[in-house]
């Protein structure tokens, strides 16, 4: 296995809408794992670097990253730096959320009256200028030299410099430096410091700087319903910022260490 390490900064901070919502725009304190499988393979997807997949996605009706994702891992983040969480008021189109029930003044449906047209939204962002971020991908070679064929090294190194944008498409980034690593696996280790989020899971925090949050794999297409996974994130909620802190490996902890120190869990399946 390898590891790509993505450092860059963010411009002026990010959003990421949570789980099955719809109207409710509020955002997660931190990008989660799908989130930075998609920040990498917009750029594999639109350079061409990924062979043999469009058959398959015209067929299930799927983004591209749910094949691109059996190639990233793991895939985790830290800051370093704070950001603040807000929700300002903002007006949004929102026929599209009206149902077909009718008006009781004018006895027409509601999703076609201009009345309900527009309305006011809470919106959450995370505002966070200039704060850097590290984000980490544990890759299965297998499946990249699968997928990108047998320079496959080059094509992920490329496409890390290429993220524009880590969360939603206001969520611009500026990439710093890219790194391919390689990495240590240790199953029989008890205690690690790690400041990047990991399932719950696979380890118990010793320490009290950290909170959960519900993220989840797969849902990148019309029939790939996500799966809800708690996740540990040392740090704080508000405001956002990412903390080193010790944890207990529970059985099914795995730890991958970069040749560069950084400490990754993730857990067997």
């Amino acid at each position: 296995m390898k590891a790509l390490k993505v450092e860059g900064v963010y411009h002026w901070g990010y959003w990421v809408k949570g789980l099955e919502v719809s109207k409710l725009q509020f955002s997660l304190r931190f990008p989660p794992p799908t989130t930075l499988i998609g920040a990498i393979s917009f750029p594999l997807v639109k350079r061409g670097y990924a062979k043999n997949i469009l058959g398959e996605i015209d067929r299930n009706l799927c983004s591209p990253v749910k094949i691109l994702s059996e190639v990233f891992q793991v895939a985790t983040i830290a800051l370093d730096g704070y950001g603040y969480y807000f929700e300002d008021i903002n007006v949004y189109i929102l026929l599209h959320f009206q149902g077909f029930q009718k008006d009781s003044e004018t006895g027409q449906i509601r999703r076609y009256l201009p009345k309900y047209r527009k309305g006011a939204i809470l919106n959450g962002r995370v505002y966070a200028p200039y704060c850097r971020f590290t984000s980490i991908y544990i890759i299965n070679v297998e499946k990249a030299v699968d997928l990108l064929g047998e320079d496959w090294e080059s094509k992920i190194t490329r496409s890390g410099w290429e993220i524009s944008r880590i969360g939603s498409k206001e969520s611009v980034v500026s990439v710093e430096n890219v790194s391919l690593l390689d990495i240590n696996i240790e199953e029989k280790v008890n205690v690690v410091k790690t400041k990047f989020y990991f399932p719950s899971k696979a380890a118990t925090p010793i320490e009290s700087l950290y909170f959960r949050e519900k993220f989840w794999i797969n849902g990148f297409g019309r029939d790939d319903k996500p799966q809800p996974i708690e996740y540990t994130i040392p740090g704080r909620r508000n405001p956002v910022r990412s903390s080193t802190i010790n944890v207990k490996l529970t059985n099914v902890g795995v730890v991958y260490r970069l040749e560069t120190g950084e400490v990754v869990i993730s857990a067997r399946t």
